[in-house]
């Protein structure tokens, strides 16, 4: 299985319905029923009874208008600053305390985004040319960064969903696990981090999941907490990192209470 970064540069396709306007026929005034001593030529109706027709939608805005909406859809939305819904994932998460969506300059600081030259000169075709296991790039992804609002250093939620291929659907080829192993050998990896424990099976939104923890070298506690599980179609990986460490037990408590539809 081919390691990749959990940090993607994601290509988003957005889908929203809309249908140009029909163009009405006009109708002209009837000639009068008894025959002229010469052809008169037919009134013009009256401006007021004349419908101009409808300017159809360019097949450019067309196309930002389903790519906003698919955007919509895969990033979510948040309501009342701490309740995370996301329709792609059918999943709604409470959060305590007051949360953003990170915009793409929140995201390039905080890694999940390349610099916008870089990502169009090299990562982008490369990573589709090259990937050939089960996390590998696709439009349908999904890559969205939760913040605290705070003049402190803030804690912040990684939500990534990788679309699987139908044959990475089969759990007996396949197991949760496996993704799991693969997830916590990669941030052990991680220089300055060492995994303090996991995977640890548990049970997310009533859906079979692994949570594993992460603590920089030489730390006592936990600042991390890793949580992997399945939903619609979606391997999800949700990564939490709390500032200071000792809010992480309330953070692993509101994402263990996520719910799925």
């Amino acid at each position: 299985m081919q390691r990749t970064s959990i940090f993607l540069l994601f290509t988003f396709l957005l889908f929203v319905l809309c249908a140009p306007g029909e163009v009405h026929a006009q109708t002209s005034k009837a000639a009068p029923s008894s025959p002229p001593s010469a052809p008169e030529p037919q009134k013009a109706a009256p401006s007021s009874q004349l419908q101009a027709p409808q300017k159809t939608v360019p097949s450019s805005k067309l196309q930002a208008a389903r790519e906003e909406g698919q955007q919509q859809q895969l990033t979510g939305s948040l309501t009342g600053d701490n309740l995370y819904s996301n329709p792609a994932l059918s999943m709604t998460l409470q959060l305590s305390g007051n949360w953003q969506i990170m915009d793409d300059k929140m995201k390039r600081v905080a890694g999940m985004m390349d610099d916008e030259n870089d990502a169009a000169g090299q990562g982008e075709a490369k990573t589709h040319s090259l990937c050939m296991g089960p996390l590998c790039e696709t439009p349908e992804n999904i890559q969205v960064g939760l913040i605290t609002q705070t003049d402190q250093a803030p804690s912040v939620i990684f939500i990534l969903g990788f679309k699987l291929a139908p044959e990475y659907l089969d759990r007996e080829q396949h197991p949760l696990k496996s993704f799991a192993d693969m997830m916590l050998r990669n941030s052990g990896e991680t220089p300055g981090q060492i995994t303090a424990d996991g995977p640890t099976a548990l049970q997310l939104g009533g859906r079979p999941g692994y949570r594993f923890l992460v603590r920089r070298a030489g730390a006592e506690t936990s600042q991390e907490a890793g949580y992997i599980v399945e939903s619609n179609g979606y391997l999800l990986l949700m990564v939490a990192v709390a500032s200071p460490a000792s809010d992480l037990p309330k953070l692993q408590a509101e994402i263990e209470g996520v719910q799925f539809k």
